[in-house]
């Protein structure tokens, strides 16, 4: 399988942007491990979802503009 016919997990993407997930629970009232199972999709909640989305999105506009 070549790396462009698959789509990376939100974990991974996590990992890759180096986005602080302890943070995002801290910032949010959740446990440490609470999050990590979100984002590991072993629970599900739309609030961590979306923060996690959020602080993704901003990471990547900070990089982008590292380099323009």
């Amino acid at each position: 399988m070549c790396i462009r016919d698959r789509h990376m997990t939100l974990h991974e993407q996590c990992r890759e942007f180096k986005v602080k997930l302890n943070e995002i629970a801290h910032d949010l009232g959740y446990t440490r491990q609470y999050v990590y199972m979100v984002v590991g999709g072993k629970r599900q909640n739309n609030k961590i979802t979306t923060a996690v989305y959020l602080a993704l999105e901003a990471r990547k506009k900070e990089l982008r503009e590292l380099i323009a």
